[in-house]
């Protein structure tokens, strides 16, 4: 249901999406990522007037609760930002507080700041899923296995905790702010064009599948918590485009940094895998592709009428201007390879006060 207008802080909490990285090039807290879209719209038109982004590059799940994981350097999986063993001066905390971890440092805030956020989004989790796609191939299905399992188990107590600390923290009988989540896109359909590693991307498209659908769909509504769809925002919802070519993969091409396009003689553009590609940079959508992210949000936020607004506006004013694709890559033709089916354990959710509306 709509909320109390006198909340007017966005928190935006999870990895570097939330961060706002932007590809190339590093650009961390680039003030283009889907978080600075949405409080854009929700200065303009729902009074808001803060926003406090405790979003970390390469953030785990894991590592959202304890920031060190039991390990005394910086290279071993640690938290950029809410650990003490990492440089602060590149990674500074995103909260003025003394949290030891990002969910510790959100629970402060919301402890020091009662009644004051409006709207909680959060993206996370598949930071912990990544490392498993580039072991050794008989590895990857049990290492993703276990790592969904362990997201699903971790996306239950920080879930938990968020909602305990915003019923604490917010006066009696109030509805509490609604926290949204959000599935990811697949970076690794690149490897569909030349130069990729085809079994990699068709293996990529069922895992995601898995990530979103059985663990991030499956957790986040069960505590009654919306889920935007990411990755239709950057892939599209169609697959084909009428000449038979990938559209999502063409889309992944034009909203992130994956892809070197090339025209040819006859004026179309050809795709290939990004030969110097540092994955953990042009994995990041650039700016447009942040742009399609925070409208889904803006979307999801109208629809379901979540917010209160401050001033009545007549039309939608958070519409991206993407400029119409049209010229056609050549990707090379799909190689069908064999799949597993993984079935990650999902914990039971433990029933309490929900935040929003409805669920997805």
């Amino acid at each position: 249901g709509q909320q109390n207008r006198q909340r007017k802080t966005l928190l935006a909490l999870g990895d570097s999406l939330a961060d706002g990285q932007i590809a190339p090039g590093f650009v961390f807290r680039s003030g283009f990522g889907f978080n600075d879209f949405i409080f854009e719209k929700l200065q303009n038109d729902y009074g808001f007037d803060t926003l406090t982004n405790g979003g970390c590059p390469a953030e785990t799940s894991e590592n959202f609760l304890n920031s060190t994981l039991g390990f005394n350097d910086c290279e071993r999986g640690v938290s950029l930002c809410y650990s003490d063993l990492c440089d602060t001066t590149m990674f500074p905390k995103r909260f003025q507080n003394d949290g030891i971890s990002q969910l510790d440092a959100s629970e402060i805030y919301l402890r020091d700041h009662p009644g004051e956020v409006g709207l909680i989004t959060i993206s996370l989790g598949i930071n912990d899923v990544t490392g498993c796609l580039f072991r050794a191939e008989n590895d990857v299905v049990a290492c993703t296995f276990a790592a969904m399992t362990r997201v699903s188990e971790n996306l239950v107590v920080i879930l938990n905790k968020l909602q305990a600390a915003l019923s604490w923290w917010s006066p009696n009988e109030e509805e509490l702010p609604p926290i949204i989540g959000m599935t990811y896109y697949n970076p690794l359909l690149a490897n569909y064009l030349p130069g990729g590693d085809q079994a990699l991307a068709a293996l990529s498209e069922l895992l995601i599948a898995q990530f979103n659908d059985v663990v991030l769909r499956n957790i986040v509504n069960a505590f009654d918590i919306l889920v935007v769809d990411a990755y239709t925002a950057i892939h599209g919802s169609s697959k084909y485009t009428t000449s038979g070519i990938r559209n999502d993969v063409l889309r992944l091409c034009k909203y992130t940094d994956m892809c070197t396009g090339t025209e040819t003689e006859d004026g179309s553009v050809s795709y290939i895998l990004d030969e110097d590609l540092v994955s953990n940079d042009a994995i990041h959508p650039n700016k447009e592709g942040y742009a399609l992210i925070g409208h889904a949000f803006l979307q999801l936020i109208e629809e379901r009428e979540l917010l209160a607004l401050a001033v009545p506006t007549e039309q939608p004013s958070y519409m991206p201007t993407i400029q119409p694709i049209t010229k056609i890559p050549t990707v090379v033709p799909i190689t069908s390879t064999p799949i597993p089916t993984l079935e990650p354990t999902i914990p039971t959710v433990p029933t309490g006060k929900k935040s929003g509306k409805d669920k997805t």
